[in-house]
């Protein structure tokens, strides 16, 4: 029988139309925040900071105008890779944890106290030094899967999403919000199939929004209900705001709306010389039902006696591996009935192509 793995887990509902209103261009940066890293918003401002090697400061900027309305130097802090922002009720947090090569063992965690941060243009800060409790080798290589740029709050806990190029995940770790040193805790990972960059918690919704880039800087976001979820939907970017766009940062604004923003491309792709400036984007999520109730497009898989059924789904593609990740299932057009008496005990993997820009994952198990 089929048993359920998570909330999400068979039931799948889609709807595959969508508004071009999904994206839109909010201005260009500012060229002091040229390579912006992440984003945090706090009394209506945008804050944000430049990645590894550039001085220790953030940068307060007005979200009508695009202009930096204040500079906040942070002492005794070094700019080794600053990667992301985060904050709580009382605290913001620095996560200095680019790891481009794997090596690193000062990964760290800067502590600002927000009363110091709303009343000054220059603050102290405390250290949380960290590392995973996991990783064995430290030898530099560039495909790796211990470099991280992403950070957020649940709770007591700061969550860690790593940006893999060993094998295209993301994998999530989790650490007390303690000064000191701490171990960050691997959880699980996601088949994101590309570079997580930022990371953001929606609290009106508990929801979770990542962004990152494949090949050729094709930028996209994923969405999960939850950080222990195993179903996640993908959704590329590229189709609204095209390639080359290294995008860094992102940051829940109001109710399903978020800013991205992204970093300036000075490079070559494909032979051509690329110059994108650094540039800030809206993402109303609302232009996009992920999970919508009605049941007019949907495939359901229930228990085992019944099968995986199909109603005015036209779908791009379906894909179910097994643990060893062989492909058991693949289809590309029009199918009426599946039947799944012949999977094996296991835990599977589905992924379904909506369309060209939608993708929806999730795991069910068979026992």
């Amino acid at each position: 029988m089929y048993k359920i793995f998570n909330a999400l887990l068979f039931i799948f509902v889609f709807t595959t139309s969508f508004s071009q209103n999904l994206i839109s261009e909010k201005f260009s940066l500012p060229k002091q925040v040229n390579e912006t890293s992440g984003l945090l918003y706090l009394n209506g401002k945008l804050v944000t900071f430049n990645d590894s090697g550039n001085t220790a400061k953030l940068f307060e900027i007005d979200t009508i105008i695009g202009k930096i309305s204040r500079t906040i130097d942070i002492n005794n802090a070094k700019n080794v890779d600053w990667e992301d922002i985060t904050q709580d009720d009382s605290y913001i947090y620095i996560a200095d944890i680019g790891n481009n090569y794997g090596s690193r063992k000062n990964l760290k965690i800067y502590r600002i106290s927000k009363e110091d941060y709303l009343n000054a243009d220059e603050v102290d800060t405390e250290i949380i030094e960290l590392s995973y409790n996991n990783q064995t080798k430290f030898n530099s290589r560039k495909r790796n899967n211990f470099d991280a740029e992403s950070l957020i709050i649940i709770k007591d806990q700061l969550v860690i999403f790593t940006k893999n190029r060993g094998n295209l995940n993301t994998s999530i770790y989790t650490i007390p919000k303690e000064i000191g040193t701490q171990k960050a805790s691997y959880s699980h990972s996601y088949n994101v199939e590309g570079l997580i960059t930022g990371a953001t918690l929606n609290k009106e919704t508990n929801r979770i929004v990542l962004c990152g880039y494949s090949d050729g800087l094709s930028p996209f976001i994923v969405v999960l209900d939850s950080h222990n979820t195993d179903s996640f939907v993908r959704i590329d970017l590229t189709p609204f705001i095209g390639l080359a766009n290294q995008i860094e940062g992102i940051i829940h604004v109001n109710n399903e709306g978020y800013y991205l923003s992204r970093e300036q491309v000075k490079k070559k792709i494909g032979g051509y010389s690329i110059n994108v400036p650094p540039k800030l984007f809206f993402v109303d999520l609302n232009q996009i039902d992920l999970h919508q109730n009605e049941v007019n497009d949907f495939i359901k898989i229930i228990t085992s006696s019944e099968k995986i059924k199909r109603q005015q789904f036209d779908f791009k593609k379906i894909n179910i591996k097994n643990e060893m990740e062989e492909t058991v299932f693949k289809r590309k057009d029009s199918f009426h009935l599946l039947s799944t008496s012949d999977f094996k005990k296991g835990i599977y993997s589905v992924q379904i192509k909506v369309n060209d820009t939608i993708k929806h994952t999730s795991k069910f198990i068979v026992d």
